[in-house]
C-alpha cells in the first residue's frame, strides 16, 4: 500500500480498488484534479443510494475511502478480491472480452479421483455425476485396486463414451492406502485442487458451482472440505506443501499444526451433500 494513502482504517489483509480496471470512478473530479471512485464494473460494489454509502455485496464485508495525491478510491478490508485485474493485464485482451474473460479466470480447476468397487454401476453413476457437474473436473482418474473384479477393458469401455479426459490407475500392491495413491496421481498430473470419491456417491449438479462461488466471491480458504472427517476436495498447494501424505495424511498434518479451522465439513459450504452416500 502507498505510503500517503489516507481515511479510514485500513487491515493488514486487504485489496485495493487503486489501478483495478474494472473500478468505476466519477466523471466530475474532486477540486478539478482529483478522481473519486463511486462503483465496480463488475459488480462487486453496490452504489450508493440515498444516503446509503457504497457497499460491498457482501454485507459482512467492510470497505474503506482512502485517497492519494490522485484519486479517491475504496480498499476491501480483511479479503483479497480474486476480481482486480491491472491495465497490463486488460492491455492484452479485447476490452468487450474483459468480464468474460476474468469469470473464466475465476473457475474452479479440479481434478476427480475416483475408488471403483466391484459393481461397474456405481463407477457410472458417480462418473456421470462429475460429468454433468455446471463446473465439471478438468481430468477424472478411476483407481482400480487388486482385488476388484471388474476387468479394466469393461472400465475403459465405459469411460470412452465420457466427453472428459481420463485415466485408470490400477493398483498392484494391496497394502498401499488411499492416502498414497493419491500421491502417486498427483506426480503424475496436478490441478490446484483434487476431489476424491468412493464410486457409487452421486453429487448434486451444482456442487463445484456453489464451492466456486464460496472460493471467488466470498474468499473460502480451506486445506480441505471435509464428510465424515474424510477429505473431499483437497488445495494441491497445501497438499504440496505438507510434503503429501507422507508419513500421515494432509488431514491429519493439518490437525498437527493446529489448523482444524481449515479442515471445513463440506455440509456448511453445501448442506445437502451427498445425494446417495454410496456405495449401493
Amino acid at each position: 500500500m502507498s505510503k500517503n494513502y489516507k481515511a479510514g482504517t485500513v487491515a493488514p489483509l486487504h485489496t485495493s480498488c487503486k489501478e483495478c480496471i474494472f473500478a468505476s470512478y466519477n466523471p466530475i473530479k474532486i477540486n478539478g484534479d482529483k478522481s473519486e471512485q463511486d462503483g465496480c464494473n463488475i459488480g462487486r460494489l453496490i452504489p450508493a443510494f440515498n444516503e446509503v454509502p457504497v457497499k460491498h455485496v457482501d454485507p459482512n464485508i467492510d470497505i474503506v475511502e482512502v485517497y492519494d495525491d490522485e484519486q479517491e478510491f475504496f480498499v476491501i478490508n480483511n479479503l483479497k478480491c480474486h476480481y482486480k485485474r491491472t491495465a497490463s493485464w486488460g492491455n492484452k485482451i479485447d476490452k468487450n472480452s474483459w468480464q468474460e474473460r476474468v469469470y473464466a479466470e475465476n473457475r474452479l480447476k479440479y481434478q476427480s479421483i475416483i475408488f471403483a468397487n466391484n459393481d461397474i454401476q456405481n463407477l457410472i453413476d458417480t462418473t456421470t455425476a462429475l460429468t454433468q457437474q455446471l463446473i465439471p473436473p478438468q481430468y477424472i482418474t478411476i483407481v482400480r485396486k487388486p482385488d476388484n473384479t471388474v476387468r479394466p477393458s469393461i472400465i475403459s469401455d465405459y469411460l470412452n463414451t465420457i466427453e472428459l479426459p481420463w485415466g485408470i490407475e490400477n493398483v498392484i500392491d494391496s497394502e498401499i492406502d488411499n492416502t498414497k495413491i493419491v500421491d502417486s496421481i498427483l506426480q503424475k498430473r496436478s490441478y490446484p485442487y483434487y476431489s476424491l470419491f468412493e464410486a457409487g456417491i452421486i453429487l448434486p449438479v451444482d456442487l463445484f458451482e456453489s464451492i466456486n462461488t464460496q472460493i471467488y466471491d466470498n474468499n473460502l480458504i480451506f486445506v480441505a472440505l471435509t464428510h465424515n472427517k474424510q477429505p473431499v476436495l483437497v488445495s494441491t498447494y497445501i497438499h504440496n506443501v505438507y510434503g503429501g501424505n507422507r508419513p500421515t495424511s494432509i488431514v491429519e498434518k493439518t490437525r498437527e499444526n493446529k489448523c482444524d479451522n481449515l479442515l471445513i465439513p463440506i455440509q456448511t459450504v453445501y448442506p445437502n451433500y451427498p445425494i446417495i452416500n454410496g456405495p449401493k
